[in-house]
Formats: C-alpha cells, sequence, structure tokens
C-alpha cells in the first residue's frame, strides 16, 4: 500500500501546469496521479511526468449509452480513478471547484474505495477567477441536498454538501489554497499557499 497519493483534476493549462508545480514543490513524497477532464488538455499532458494519468469523460457531456448514461459514467469514472490511485493511506485530492458532482462525489468515494484513513481537498488556482470569492447563495446550498438522493441507487454517490464559497474554500475538507503569485484574492490566509512561478525561465 502506497503511503500517500496526491491526486489533481484539472481542465485547463494553467490547471495543469499548476498541478505539476504543486508535485514537484509540494507534493514530491507523494505517488502524484493526473486526470484530466477536458480534450483540450490532452495535448499538453506528459505521460512521463507523472505516475498515472488518464483522461475521464465528463458525465453530462459524455455519458454512458442507454438509460442513467450519466449516473453510470460517475460509478464507471470513480472505479477507473480508484484504479489508477491504488490502495494508500493518505489522499490529497486537488481540483480548482469542488462544488461539481462529478468533482465532489470523489471526496468520500475514493476514500473508501482506495483504503485511505485520511484525506485532504486542496484547491488549484484558476486564474483570474481565483481572485474573489464566490458565496453559495442560500438557495444553491439547499439545492446541494437533492445531490445526496443519489445515494439511494448508488450508495458511494454521497455528496459532501458545505457552505460558504462555492469552490470550497470554506469547507472542512479543503485544508489548502494554492494561488499564483502576485495575484490578489480573497481567502483564508491560514489556508493559503502562493506557488512559485509555474514555468522556468
Amino acid at each position: 500500500m502506497t503511503d500517500l497519493v496526491a491526486l489533481y483534476f484539472v481542465a485547463s493549462p494553467l490547471q495543469y501546469l499548476a498541478a505539476k508545480r504543486i508535485a514537484e514543490a509540494h507534493e514530491a513524497g507523494a505517488r502524484n496521479v493526473l486526470v484530466w477532464y477536458k480534450p483540450g488538455v490532452t495535448p499538453i499532458v506528459r505521460p512521463a511526468d507523472w505516475d498515472a494519468s488518464a483522461y475521464m469523460p465528463w458525465p453530462r457531456w459524455e455519458p454512458l449509452p442507454g438509460r442513467f448514461g450519466r449516473l453510470r459514467r460517475q460509478r464507471a469514472n470513480i472505479r477507473e480513478v480508484a484504479a489508477l490511485v491504488g490502495p494508500c493511506a493518505r489522499l490529497h485530492i486537488h481540483s480548482a471547484v469542488f462544488d461539481t458532482e462529478a468533482i465532489n462525489y470523489f471526496l468520500r468515494a475514493l476514500p473508501r474505495a482506495c483504503g485511505a484513513t485520511t484525506m485532504h481537498a486542496r484547491i488549484l488556482p484558476d486564474g483570474i477567477i481565483s481572485i474573489r470569492r464566490y458565496p453559495l447563495s442560500p438557495l444553491k446550498a439547499a439545492a446541494q441536498y437533492l445531490r445526496k438522493l443519489r445515494r439511494l441507487v448508488a450508495p458511494e454517490l454521497d455528496y459532501w454538501c458545505f457552505s460558504g464559497d462555492r469552490i470550497g474554500s470554506d469547507a472542512p475538507f479543503c485544508d489548502r489554497i494554492y494561488v499564483l503569485p502576485g495575484l490578489p484574492h480573497e481567502y483564508p490566509a491560514a489556508k493559503v499557499v502562493t506557488l512559485p512561478p509555474l514555468v522556468d525561465l
């Protein structure tokens, strides 16, 4: 069993570069696993830089054929990412946002699937979007609980509800927020880590 696995969900070249820098500077002793879910990222991925890597189809845009295709895709994604990660004791899950179902379900499902006893979520920088907070409205916060209903047909799809900032920076599962050097932000200082430049000059 691996002690620590750092998993990165990325959707843009910027997020990819940030993930690579985090892997080098902050997760050097971990098994580093990359998962990208936007086809446009594929050309810049260098598999040799990662212990494991794979493209993950987004359930809404690439559902499996047939009935309940989105739900079955989500369950398949969890199984496939768990296989990439492998058995581990500790798990760090990196993403730019944690409110979207396709990522949030991993927060509870993946530790169980991999046998991890501890899990922390860490937020990737996402350019200009990361300079301010986006509070969840009361309606959207309440709507999160509807997402938990999927547990009735798929127990592993247990949405982790939270309040505050939409991306998850205030949530109890988030212990670190990576930001880009020189950009302002509104995140809690105790959680913020400023990355070095993403490209070596």
